[in-house]
């Protein structure tokens, strides 16, 4: 059994030590230090968010929380292009770089959505923590206008990534971003006029009670 483990090292070793075979230790090396990367920075990344919940400020959770995801994004595809990268100068084939090279481009603009996003949601739920209910309405409808900016933005710059152009796009969105534009201006201003009539609502309940109370005071006076 001993005799058959040292043949065995002693095989791996010599096939290891070989310059065309050692491309797949140096790849499988780089996969490992990702590995190791992605985890210390979700530990580190966590520990400061719980560090962060005894502050009175709500953005900092908002940060840390939509952290982790890009971080991890951008760690492995950059191990992956650099695996690539060893692959073809150890196989001289330009099929892995040519998959993986565009894959960095993605990957930027694939770390923004999720960031982007990641921080509109974590961003939602605090402020719904610490809102009214009345107010909920409102944060509920920002969130979605902000998801909806950003799936826009970054679906029209990864295909512009992708090399299709986006010129007769933007041209057509920008005769459909007029009409949208009209109506949203009714809109925001239905929606301004609602919160004047709410605040008018509540401004009145508060002096034809602070009146009723004062009428009260007086009759109890009279009376007395």
């Amino acid at each position: 059994m001993i005799e058959f483990t040292q043949n065995l090292t002693t095989d791996f070793l010599n096939y290891v030590s070989q310059a065309e075979s050692f491309y797949v230790v140096e790849s499988s090396l780089v996969l490992f230090v990702a590995f190791l990367l992605d985890l210390f920075q979700r530990k580190t990344l966590f520990a400061l968010k719980e560090k962060a919940k005894r502050t009175k400020t709500i953005w900092d959770d908002v940060v840390l929380g939509a952290l982790p995801k890009p971080i991890s994004i951008i760690i492995w595809i950059s191990s992956f292009s650099y695996v690539a990268d060893i692959i073809q100068r150890a196989t001289q084939k330009m099929l892995f770089y040519e998959l993986f090279d565009p894959a960095r481009e993605i990957g930027i603009i694939l770390c923004l959505f999720v960031f982007a996003i990641g921080l509109i949601n974590k961003a939602e739920q605090n402020i719904l923590i610490h809102s009214e209910v009345s107010d909920q309405t409102t944060i509920h409808a920002l969130a979605k206008l902000g998801y909806l900016v950003v799936s826009i933005a970054g679906g029209l710059t990864l295909l512009q990534t992708l090399g299709l152009s986006i010129s007769g796009l933007m041209a057509f969105g920008g005769m459909g971003g007029i009409a949208v534009g009209f109506a949203a201006q009714d809109l925001l201003s239905n929606f301004s006029a609602a919160s004047f009539t709410e605040d008018s609502a509540s401004i009145s309940l508060i002096v034809f009670t602070m009146y009723a109370l004062t009428g009260s005071i007086l009759t109890t006076l009279r009376k007395s």
